[in-house]
């Protein structure tokens, strides 16, 4: 071999380079981006085809993704719904027991002679009874009237006010659930195993026992018995009164 050849075998051989980012502009600048960092394989098709084949790829994946993350937070969102739902019907459904309500007022609101709460309650002359009712929104624009109770009327006692009545009545009404004492005929103050709230207020002159359970039946029921209850005694007179 001539010296010559020997030359240009030992010289190295220049490398192929492909075009530079310097040499494009615009959307050729953004396809030979595409084109370098495609993999090997892709390097020696067009840049184009390249680029488009990248394209469409990432489009496809995204839309996948996308599609997941949807399923992901329907799921999401039904459990959450769902785990909502238990707990709203395990928190309508764990109230105290009326037993339990019962047990807690006769600690707190019954006196040591509990005998002479009872005889207050059972020597009230009542004046007047009357269905409690409730609006209840039925519509944008509607609303209809439920019975949520009775209330009654009574002639005040003597010496007693508001609060020390409200007390009795409360006391009566926890010991004849508990069994403690029997219920008058009719007596309202209290239903078989339901629950009946109980207040008093003085109003122009006279007290205003209200008497309300939980459901509308109850409260239909309790009305019931204070109207039998009122019959069954004369109602003491009053002319300003129905």
């Amino acid at each position: 071999m001539s010296a010559k050849a020997l030359r240009a075998a030992a010289r190295p051989r220049a490398r192929r380079r492909g075009p530079t980012s310097g040499s494009l502009t615009g959307d050729t600048q953004f396809a030979f981006a595409q084109y370098r960092c495609a993999p090997c394989g892709a390097r020696d098709r067009e840049p184009g085809a390249s680029t488009l084949h990248l394209l469409l790829s990432r489009k496809l994946l995204g839309n996948q993704a996308i599609a997941t993350n949807e399923k992901t937070m329907r799921n999401s969102i039904k459990g959450t719904l769902v785990t909502i739902s238990l707990i709203g019907a395990t928190a309508c459904s764990s109230g105290p027991l009326p037993t339990v309500r019962a047990a807690g007022v006769e600690h707190l609101q019954c006196e040591a002679s509990a005998a002479s709460q009872d005889e207050l309650v059972r020597s009230l002359k009542v004046l007047h009874v009357e269905p409690l009712y409730t609006h209840i929104m039925t519509g944008a624009d509607d609303a209809a009237e439920r019975v949520n109770g009775a209330k009654m009327i009574v002639t005040p006692p003597n010496g007693v006010s508001a609060e020390e009545l409200a007390r009795a009545l409360q006391c009566h009404g926890a010991r004849t659930l508990l069994g403690q004492i029997g219920r008058a005929p009719n007596e309202p103050y209290s239903l078989p195993d339901r629950w009946v709230s109980i207040t008093v207020k003085a109003e122009e002159g006279n007290f205003t026992i209200t008497l309300s359970s939980d459901t509308v039946r109850d409260n239909l029921q309790v009305y019931g018995l204070a109207h039998r209850y009122v019959d069954e005694q004369p109602l003491a007179n009053d002319p300003g009164l129905p």
